[in-house]
């Protein structure tokens, strides 16, 4: 027993070492990585700078924790790594609401169009892959169906339960990191029961007869999604044909329903990043 519980745990070593070498190996030429802790430039490399108009001065000797970088180069047999900062933002537009405009012009004037050079092995502890920020097109069009629908009528409300089908616009109105409020608007089709509470419809006889008739839905609301997780508030018309003859109490009348789903809208773009701030 004392064999097998060693021989689990030296299993599970080798698991977790291997996926952390697999996690550092998943870094390549062209990444872009974080720092997660200040890294320490490569003593007596040159500094290489892309443009004439590079700040020849203001080099820094470590990189600070949390700021953006290109991969430019890996070389093993040198045991370095060659990092670009992403360009931090023009401060005509982009101000630090932190820190002063000389402390952001020096910060630009140190990062900016040069090229660093690293160590390996401390690469590889302090760097990790960026994830970019996903973002979904700023208009789409998607389906979505709503589970139920409430009717206000007076003093009551009834819940409508019957299937629908909607095709609707999606405009992306404001985005916050992997958050976003979209606007919607949209029509579709579905059903609903006449019955005697809610329709005179006498079909000839005494007695009001039952039936699900097909209705055209209009519709607006805002959704709100976060990664593949969507949420949204709806209002809505619906309108059923004949309704001369059928006198459906709720025909053109406000619904308001409530959707919740997966991957409603898939219409997401990786965006590329070109900016940080000095925040």
């Amino acid at each position: 027993m004392k064999t097998l519980f060693s021989i689990t745990c030296l299993v599970l070593i080798l698991n977790t070492n291997y996926s952390r070498a697999q996690k550092v190996s998943t870094i390549e030429v062209g990444d872009i990585v974080k720092l997660i802790a200040p890294l320490k430039v490569k003593t007596g490399a040159t500094v290489m700078r892309l443009t004439a108009q590079t700040d020849a001065s203001n080099d820094v000797t470590i990189l600070q924790q949390g700021y953006l970088f290109h991969v430019v180069e890996i070389d093993t047999t040198a045991n370095t790594v060659e990092l670009l900062a992403i360009n931090f933002k023009d401060k005509k537009n982009f101000l630090s609401s932190k820190q002063s405009d000389i402390v952001n012009q020096q910060i630009r004037n140190q990062y900016n169009n040069k090229v660093y050079t690293v160590n390996l092995d401390d690469f590889k502890k302090f760097a990790r892959l960026y994830k970019y920020a996903t973002i979904p097109d700023r208009i789409s069009i998607g389906i979505i169906t709503l589970p139920f629908k409430a009717r206000i009528t007076g003093d009551n409300v009834a819940f409508d339960t019957e299937f629908n089908f909607n095709s609707t616009a999606n405009v992306r109105v404001y985005s916050y990191k992997n958050t976003h409020l979209n606007l919607q608007i949209g029509a579709g089709l579905g059903s609903v029961n006449l019955n005697e509470s809610n329709t005179n419809y006498l079909n000839g006889t005494e007695t009001i007869q039952a039936q699900d008739v097909r209705t055209l839905s209009i519709l607006t609301g805002f959704m709100v999604s976060h990664r593949d997780i969507q949420i949204g508030i709806y209002g809505g018309w619906d309108h059923i044909n004949n309704q001369k003859n059928f006198q459906w109490e709720n025909n053109g009348k406000l619904w308001l329903g409530l959707g919740v789903g997966v991957n409603i809208f898939n219409n997401k773009t990786e965006t590329t990043v070109t900016q940080q701030s000095t925040n």
